[in-house]
């Protein structure tokens, strides 16, 4: 992590510094020298800090992170469960004397161990009830290119593109690449014999509703069907938090998973986020975020898991408890992109592994792909048993299979395998070579084109071959063998996929994100998993890969990242993808499959640090008669105090869900409280697939509770 100056406040006794976190790039390091001269010239107040006190305070913060949150979820079970262990273990002491007086004591023990044990575990469980509690949205943006504007309505495009906000925009298109310094924005529309419409070169660039929000409902507004709408969510947000909140919401909608998770490595070098967790953490990290994952597959849904020797036992142990041994589909073998070389005590490792497994009820998509040069080889196609006729005619000489044999091919396959050139004869004598052609120049014509040279993987400058189309003894000099030829069949170049996936790259470094994997990957993992509009979720998305094919593959899909690539990286990459950037896969879709074109969202939710800094809780005087079993944080308002009010006018409850955040996203969090799909984002209300609505000025505090109050 790299740590930047903010800002820095003071009043009255109060000072506080703020730093913005980054994850180290290229190497990058914290300035600390830089750090304190900036603080110290913000304000005398703050006096002289001192390096190792800056440093003292960036590895409180970083070791935060390091760890997840309650492994033992259960404080009042697990610290139970330690106390007895330990009582056992003194019971069964050699030295341990058992005097009437030392069992009444050790009984004393006990009870008063099991009451503190039932204090310590209510400000447990109250922290667990923070981790587990809905979050809510806020700084939520739209990306949306001109022609779905432009389809609804061209004057509010119009209108767009002469608002204020368009200068940074045009300023954000120029640092995406997707425009050139000269580009004006009377460029984007024509006027001809059908009217004023856009020109294709630019109906996909991206408006990013963060220039245009007070224009952004107009927007919105404009679809009726809202979410059905969007073609995907990118959520910053600690995963767990997102996972948890979107449970709702997404409860069996999620045809796939696809996560590349942290590698378990033990060394944070070259890396852009954790991996020196303990196996124990590493496990509970994994095992929580998966048992959620299931939740929002359909049954008929499945997962891939990436993973590396470091840890590939502890993912399939997981794996196999949470989605049961029996759905384990297959592992995958996928190349490794980063070789470990140089050791004299180990072989070179090359490869990594994708755990893939269905729900319940998956059906593979049996998906075909290009056949490996290593896998290409020639061959006979008889088969044990007679039929009748047994020969079969080659280049009009007639060759019969041997005795108790029969050629697997009838005759029209035969003529049109030739034709093809995927069936050809070779003298047994001289190993020369026969295709069917005109001649040795039309074959050579043939030969040469790019799609047909697998067929010729094992042809030399050494190598006899001739084009004919009639074969009567063989053409080489001092040969002339009339009968003697094998017939050689030659498969086709596309074979249905297997698990052997060293045949594509899945690495990439197209996004300067040292673990960024490729599109191909993921464009296998999708069209294997996923029919068209299929929804594929990836929650540790780092450089958003998952989420740029699945774009690209006309899939829906959610992404969650919480490092500063989600606005460095991801964003900017997705909002190259709707524009059509040719990148990745797209130069291997035709342009009916992918164009460009897009209408996404991206979002902030409330993290546990936030709902933990502002949980108002008081000091009531008087304690409960029973500390130790009546639960202490009962009449605490948390974060009810501002949201909700009685109203003296109308008796009624009020609730206000601005006090929660300033850019609360109130239509998205009333979504995930209600596990409703939006319809429609109104001025004064939400309304949702279902056919009911929510005013955001008359909300029954029963929906909102789960996220104020717990």
């Amino acid at each position: 992590m790299i740590f930047e100056y903010d800002k820095s406040w003071h009043k009255d006794n109060k000072r506080e510094i703020f730093f913005k976190v980054k994850y180290s790039k290229n190497g990058s390091k914290i300035k600390i020298k830089d750090i304190l001269k900036k603080v110290k010239k913000s304000t005398k107040v703050f006096g002289s800090y001192k390096e190792q006190e800056l440093k003292r305070a960036f590895g409180i913060f970083r070791k935060q992170s390091e760890v997840d949150y309650f492994i033992n979820k259960n404080a009042k079970e697990f610290l139970q469960e330690q106390f007895s262990l330990w009582i056992k273990t003194y019971v069964f002491d050699d030295d341990t004397i058992f005097e009437e007086a030392r069992l009444k004591q050790l009984k004393a023990l006990r009870d008063i161990s099991y009451n503190i044990i039932d204090l310590v575990s209510q400000f447990e469980d109250e922290l667990v009830k923070i981790w587990n509690k809905p979050k809510f949205a806020h700084s939520s943006n739209y990306v949306i290119t001109l022609d779905k504007i432009a389809e609804k309505d061209l004057s509010l495009l119009e209108k767009l593109l002469e608002h204020k906000g368009i200068t940074e925009q045009i300023k954000e298109w120029l640092e995406l690449g997707v425009i050139k310094e000269k580009f004006s924005i009377e460029d984007v529309f024509v006027e001809d014999v059908f009217g004023k419409h856009l020109i294709p070169k630019w109906q996909y660039l991206p408006i990013d509703t963060k220039h245009f929000k007070d224009i952004e409902l107009s927007i919105l507004t404009l679809f009726e069907d809202l979410d059905n709408q969007l073609d995907g969510w990118m959520i910053h947000s600690e995963n767990y938090q997102a996972l948890n909140t979107l449970k709702h919401k997404f409860y069996q909608k999620v045809d796939t998973v696809f996560i590349d998770p942290p590698f378990n490595l033990g060394s944070n070098a070259e890396f852009q986020y954790m991996v020196n967790y303990k196996d124990a953490t590493w496990a509970s990290l994994l095992e929580s975020r998966l048992r959620l994952a299931k939740i929002l597959l359909k049954d008929t849904g499945s997962i891939f898991v990436r993973c590396d020797y470091n840890g590939n036992q502890i993912v399939r142990m997981l794996l196999d408890d949470i989605f049961g041994k029996k759905n384990l589909l297959n592992e995958i073998i996928i190349s490794r992109g980063r070789n470990e070389s140089g050791s004299p005590s180990k072989l070179e490792t090359t490869t990594e592994v994708l755990f893939f497994y269905g729900k319940s009820k998956f059906s593979l998509k049996k998906i075909k792909t290009k056949r490996s040069i290593a896998n290409i080889q020639w061959t006979g196609f008889t088969m044990a048993g007679d039929r009748n006729p047994p020969e079969r005619i080659f280049l009009e000489k007639t060759i019969y299979p041997r005795e108790g044999q029969h050629f697997s091919l009838i005759q029209p396959k035969v003529d049109k395998l030739l034709d093809e050139k995927y069936i050809r004869l070779k003298c047994k004598k001289c190993a020369t070579y026969y295709y069917k052609a005109k001649d040795d120049r039309e074959l050579g014509i043939f030969m040469k084109k790019k799609p047909q040279r697998f067929k010729f993987y094992d042809i030399t400058n050494e190598t006899n071959y001739h084009g004919v189309e009639k074969l009567e003894k063989c053409l080489t000099i001092d040969c002339g063998e009339t009968d003697k030829f094998d017939i050689q069949y030659l498969g086709s170049e596309d074979v249905f996929l297997n698990n052997n996936w060293l045949d594509i790259e899945s690495y990439s470094n197209s996004n300067n994100f040292s673990t960024e994997n490729s599109e191909t990957l993921l464009q296998r993992v999708i069209n294997s998993s996923t029919e068209k509009d299929g929804l594929i979720i990836d929650f540790f998305a780092g450089s958003a890969t998952t989420q740029s094919a699945a774009q690209k593959l006309g899939r829906k899909w959610i992404g969650v990242e919480m490092g500063q690539q989600f606005y460095d990286v991801d964003i900017p990459r997705l909002k190259q993808t709707v524009f059509g950037r040719q990148s990745g896969i797209s130069k291997d879709l035709k342009p009916e499959e992918y164009k460009g074109s897009g209408f996404f969202k991206y979002k902030e939710l409330e993290q546990y640090e936030e709902a933990l800094r502002y949980a108002k809780y008081e000091d009531k005087g008087a304690l409960p008669k029973d500390i130790y079993h009546q639960y202490l944080f009962f009449k605490d308002l948390k974060l009810a105090d501002e949201v909700i009010k009685l109203d003296n006018e109308s008796k009624s409850i009020k609730v206000d869900l601005t006090k929660l955040h300033d850019k609360i996203d109130i239509p998205e969090t009333l979504s995930f409280l209600t596990g409703k799909f939006i319809k429609q984002i109104l001025k004064d209300k939400v309304a949702f697939t279902d056919g009911s609505e929510i005013e955001y000025a008359n909300i029954d505090y029963k929906i909102v509770k789960p996220l104020i109050w717990w």
